[in-house]
């Protein structure tokens, strides 16, 4: 998977990446709203698309991920519903 986010080499924070989408400030008529990024929505979306980046993490293999909790969930739901049933009514009928 391709990166859209770098590593600042200066401390390190989340930053786009260059080679992939160009300049990191496209948007500087935007960016006198806020102050050095404290609060920007677009520097929200670049820190969390860097952490998710980070993960190495696929789409497929979120979905995939996903899947398997929920079967174990709805396992582990039925057999939590199984023994509260035995605790509270004794045996299966």
């Amino acid at each position: 998977m391709e990166r859209l986010t770098d590593h600042s080499a200066y401390n390190g924070t989340p930053v786009p990446n260059k080679d992939t989408i160009g300049d990191p400030c496209m948007m500087m008529s935007f960016c006198d709203d806020f102050d050095f990024c404290e609060g920007c929505p677009v520097k929200k979306m670049i820190d969390r698309l860097c952490a998710y980046e980070d993960t190495g993490l696929t789409p497929e293999i979120i979905v995939k991920l996903k899947e398997r909790i929920n079967t174990a969930a709805e396992k582990r739901c039925k057999e939590d519903i199984d023994l509260f049933e035995i605790r509270c009514f004794g045996r299966w009928f």
